[in-house]
């Protein structure tokens, strides 16, 4: 009987002595601690995947992209930056430099450096998703080892160029439109929005109940008109107007100055809280998208040849 407690008091010293050394195993490296960014220290992005490299840089109160310094989408800048500046390790992964598992390898990574101007102030490795996609596999610049880092990082910053380059070129607030001048082939049409009052039949007010509380004035109607007076179509006015209301391109067409071209095909001139204008110009042969240039873009660029015909169809219609 004593030889039973002997043997049941030794597994049980050895399980303990397995559950201390193994809690201890587990728990022996301390994770590194990350400098503190605020959102105004991060001035460039950096990024290079695998040889092919991209850099954002914040140029006055935008952000642009590439060499030729396109604006680039606030949204996605905005969502590396907060990663940038969030980057969480939550677990040591592994310390045997086996990167192409992870694809933290040269060919797969993706580096990731920002700048505070002149002074790089993180730079980080990031490699593929964890199988839960809730953590990225990353290394930092001066530690070898892999770490895992919170939630699926890779996605915001595998990007290019395109992908990053904001395509909105005439964003009109078309509740404030009160003008417009179109040129088409040598063709000018020029509207004018007017408000009208609405007029009250005083015979049929004076028959209702002095008593009861009078109706509030009903709001001016809005026209349109052409040069001669001639009345227009609000509903098609406004249908033509919402083209441009948030107008995308294609591409930008690099290299070209926006003076270069010239004669325009189409000629839009949009007046309400500002001025907005908008010149297409006759497409090359072989080429489906028109080159175009507009007072909201710093660079020409090119509109399919599906949203030209549209403008010129609801233009048309007016």
């Amino acid at each position: 009987m004593k030889k039973e407690y002997i043997v049941l008091a030794l597994i049980i010293i050895t399980l303990s002595a397995y559950l201390v050394f193994h809690k201890s195993d587990s728990t022996h490296y301390t994770l590194p601690v990350l400098e503190d960014l605020s959102n105004s220290d991060i001035t460039r992005i950096d990024i290079l995947h695998g040889t092919t490299p991209l850099t954002l840089e914040k140029n006055s109160d935008q952000w642009v992209v590439g060499d030729d310094k396109l604006p680039a989408n606030t949204t996605m800048v905005t969502a590396m930056i907060k990663s940038i500046k969030d980057l969480k390790l939550t677990a040591l992964v592994s310390e045997s430099k086996s990167y192409n598992r992870y694809e933290l390898d040269e060919d797969n990574r993706i580096r990731v450096s920002a700048w505070s101007k002149d002074k790089m102030v993180r730079t980080v490795d990031v490699g593929k998703a964890a199988s839960s996609f809730k953590h990225t596999f990353v290394k930092l610049e001066t530690d070898p080892r892999v770490y895992h880092a919170e939630e699926n990082i890779r996605n915001i910053f595998n990007k290019t160029e395109d992908n990053l380059t904001d395509k909105g070129v005439l964003n009109v607030d078309s509740a404030n439109v009160y003008q417009l001048q179109v040129t088409e082939n040598g063709k000018t049409v020029s509207l004018v929005k007017k408000q009208e009052p609405v007029t009250v039949d005083v015979t049929q007010q004076k028959k209702k109940d002095e008593s009861t509380e009078a109706p509030p004035a009903p709001e001016p109607k809005d026209t349109w008109t052409d040069a001669s007076g001639k009345d227009k179509d609000l509903e098609k006015i406004t249908g033509f107007v919402s083209l441009f209301s948030n107008l995308k391109c294609t591409n930008y067409i690099k290299g070209l100055a926006k003076d270069s071209l010239t004669d325009p095909i189409l000629d839009v001139s949009i007046t309400g809280d500002k001025a907005y204008t908008l010149s297409v110009f006759a497409k090359k042969e072989g080429e489906k998208d028109y080159p175009a240039v507009s007072s909201e873009s710093a660079f020409p660029f090119t509109l399919p040849e599906a949203k030209v015909d549209d403008i010129k169809k609801k233009f048309g219609e007016i």
